[in-house]
């Protein structure tokens, strides 16, 4: 039946992407510069270097938002070490949730063996296969984008701005924006714009609640924002905001 169709096809794509993602996961040390400095922010973390702003070596200021590094600070905490495996694993669970989350959007708008094929593709392509075993915050931002994408189609497929769905969007915004700067609110409002524009649906835009979702964006991601800048002054703007 239905349901346990879809609880075998959940446990095989998990057993897949651990096989693909977490298997040995840590057992390459870094052997890069970019590994390494997402490492020493972790590291910065764990041994008391601050949360909101942890400086490599406790001088230079990261180029890029928290999110990342606290999910690898949080694993270290649990695990007890700020080890390879805790550094890259956000990048693993978060492609495997990003995995999922296309199987369960394809299975709901299509059919079963649509998702399935969907999650099968991205699971097993080799530059996901690189980026979900690599110390970087590109799958994190990866995740919530998708999630912000699947979440805007169903807003405009359902018509489900009544339903609240449409909050959904702007966390999902707001979380890929402390995963990777700006871009978390930029391409997720472009894409959106044109979607609407290719769909002829411009009067959607009246009901998604730009300005309930503009202080949803501000509480999740602007607040961070401001307080890095009170705590770094004009060099944190500098590097994290012109620079990149």
């Amino acid at each position: 039946n239905e349901p346990q169709r879809t609880q075998q096809t959940v446990a095989g794509l998990l057993f897949l992407c651990f096989l693909l993602y977490f298997w040995e996961l840590g057992q390459i040390p870094f052997y890069n510069y970019e590994e390494s400095k997402e490492a020493l922010i972790v590291w910065e973390m764990v041994n008391d270097g601050g949360v909101i702003l942890p400086l490599r070596n406790g001088t230079e200021i990261p180029l890029k938002p928290p999110l990342f590094h606290w999910c690898g600070a949080l694993v270290a905490w649990l695990s007890g070490k700020a080890n390879e495996f805790a550094v890259r694993s956000p990048s693993a669970f978060f492609s495997t949730g990003s995995v999922l989350m296309i199987f369960f959007f394809g299975q709901r708008f299509w059919r079963w063996r649509v998702g399935l094929l969907a999650s099968l593709v991205v699971a097993t392509s080799p530059e996901w296969l690189r980026w979900a075993t690599y110390a970087r915050s590109d799958m994190v931002l990866v995740f919530f984008l998708t999630a912000a994408g699947l979440t805007f189609f169903r807003v405009w497929e359902e018509r489900a701005t009544q339903r609240r769905t449409i909050y959904f969007f702007y966390l999902f915004v707001g979380l890929a924006t402390l995963a990777k700067g700006p871009l978390g609110i930029v391409l997720p409002s472009l894409v959106s714009v044109v979607f609407l524009i290719v769909s002829r649906d411009l009067r959607l835009i009246r009901q998604l609640r730009l300005l309930e979702g503009a202080a949803i964006v501000v509480v999740i991601a602007v607040s961070w924002y401001l307080l890095a800048l009170e705590q770094a002054g004009w060099e944190f703007f500098r590097r994290q905001i012109l620079n990149e």
